[in-house]
This record gives structure tokens, sequence and C-alpha cells, in this order.
């Protein structure tokens, strides 16, 4: 019952921006695509991508970024009324002393994008490769630098695979101030 109105709300939405971006729409049509399935479907890679190729390109028109808050993985709690980017949660994490997953298939073999020399302040990534020959090359002293979203995207379990559930619980917790409103 509460599918037909939320899709024809998302609809709606996806016009409006379409109306005034269509490059913002086009992205976000492609994360709505994302979250519906669990894999990367063809039409959603190539919103995404041509997308990106507009904001490159200077095609699509300027918008005003909006803010994401930075949560510690070890804080308490997050606002959930807003989107939010968690920083830190594989720092000290025990997947980090024994990084064997990122080598090994299935997450090995992912390609995903990546940062070829992260010490030159790059705002997007600007290769693509394979999770194992990335890690490797940054094991062996490289500049390069690797994002994980992608990775749990893919592979969700991998979540509770290596603890990171319990920081991840703790800051989805809805707060008392919240739940009382």
């Amino acid at each position: 019952m509460l599918r037909r109105p939320l899709l024809g709300a998302t609809a709606c939405c996806v016009l409006a921006l379409a109306l005034r971006d269509a490059a913002s729409a086009a992205w976000l049509l492609s994360q709505l695509m994302h979250s519906i399935a669990p894999v990367r479907t063809t039409t959603a890679k190539r919103l995404e991508a041509w997308a990106w190729r507009q904001w490159e390109e200077g095609g699509a028109p300027s918008t005003t970024p909006i803010p994401v808050p930075e949560v510690s993985a070890a804080a308490m709690s997050a606002d959930l009324e807003r989107p939010f980017i968690v920083r830190g949660l594989l720092d000290g994490a025990a997947a980090l002393g024994n990084r064997s997953w990122l080598r090994t298939p299935p997450v090995g073999e992912l390609l995903v994008p990546f940062y070829s020399d992260a010490s030159g302040g790059a705002l997007r990534p600007d290769a693509v490769g394979m999770v194992a020959q990335v890690v490797a090359a940054i094991e062996a002293g490289g500049p390069q630098k690797l994002g994980t979203e992608l990775v749990f995207r893919q592979h969700p379990e991998l979540l509770a695979e290596l603890g990171l559930t319990a920081p991840l619980a703790r800051l989805l917790r809805p707060t008392v101030a919240s739940t009382s409103s």
C-alpha cells in the first residue's frame, strides 16, 4: 500500500529536479536504482556515468553543495533526519589488522573507482581497478586511496563479519530527544 505513494512522490521529485538539473536527476535516479536493487544495473551505471560527465564538462548548472556532516564512528548517536558520513569506522578495527578480506574473492575482484594519487587533493576518483590490486599498491607504499562505500554496498554482510555493526547500531539508534517528539 505504501509503495505506490512513495514511488509517485519519488517520480515527482526526480521529474521536478530534471526540469532544473538533468544531471542531478539522472544521478538521483541511479542512486535510487542502486538502493532498490542490490546489484549494480547497467542502466544505473550509465545514468551515473552520464551525470558525472555532465558535471565534469560543465554542462550541468552549478548548484550549492548540501553540507553533509561528518560523524565519528566513536560518537554515541547521529542526527537521523539528515544524511551523514561516518568517519573512522575502520580505524583501529581488527579488520585492518588482517586485510586478506580485501585481497580475496569476492571483494578482491570488485572493480572500484579509486584515487591514483591521494596526495594531490583530487575531489573525485580518477582511476578504476580491482580492490586487491589497489590494496597491494597501497601496502607497497603507493599514494592511492580507496573508499569502502562500494565494497560495503556490494557486500553488506561484511559489516557483521568484520564486527562493524556495533558502532553503526549505536549511531543509528534513535536518541531520546528524537523519539519523544
